[in-house]
């Protein structure tokens, strides 16, 4: 794909759309030649409030008090809250803690979009300005029938990304 920077810089710009305090996160979805079909960037679903909310706060307070003993407000309630993604504030570890996450990750809402719109995304290739996806969304990249994913050089997200891309014949291109 020639000009593949053209399209990581598209991946940016969709990042910095991304209400998620962890990540920004770009993906789109383009035909061979280069049509762009679709684009996805992470965070919560249409509708969901963000991680900075008022009504987010409550209901993490609400899972966290069934799961900690404790004063879990004053876990919570510090000075990077609203800045800082609230998994980092209670001291989860990358990867951890998703259960208290409403995001989801934009190679997911970049496949999600196609869907919606009833576009198809069958022999298209995924552009992301990030390391390999993790498991999760490599299954669906496997899934929807994308072709070829571009991704930045990096360490994988997890072990079995590789593995499950590989079997499932997707082409990896990773630029630096």
């Amino acid at each position: 794909m020639k000009n593949i920077n053209h399209y990581m810089a598209i991946c940016d710009e969709i990042a910095k759309m991304s209400k998620c305090l962890s990540r920004k996160i770009g993906v789109i979805a383009i035909t061979p030649d280069g049509t762009v079909l679709s684009s996805g960037y992470n965070g919560p679903s249409r509708g969901i409030p963000h991680c900075d909310s008022n009504e987010r706060l409550e209901w993490i307070v609400s899972e966290l008090k069934k799961t900690h003993s404790g004063n879990v407000k004053s876990f919570i309630l510090d000075n990077d809250w609203g800045n800082k993604c609230p998994r980092y504030i209670m001291k989860y570890q990358s990867g951890e803690g998703l259960h208290i996450c409403s995001a989801s990750h934009a190679e997911r809402n970049c496949i999600v979009n196609c869907a919606r719109e009833g576009v198809r995304i069958k022999g298209s290739y995924l552009v992301m300005n990030c390391p390999l996806p993790c498991q999760e969304c490599s299954k669906e990249i496997i899934n929807s029938g994308v072709t070829k994913i571009f991704c930045k050089t990096g360490p994988d997200y997890d072990s079995g990304s590789r593995w499950l891309l590989t079997m499932g014949g997707i082409e990896i291109i990773q630029i630096d």
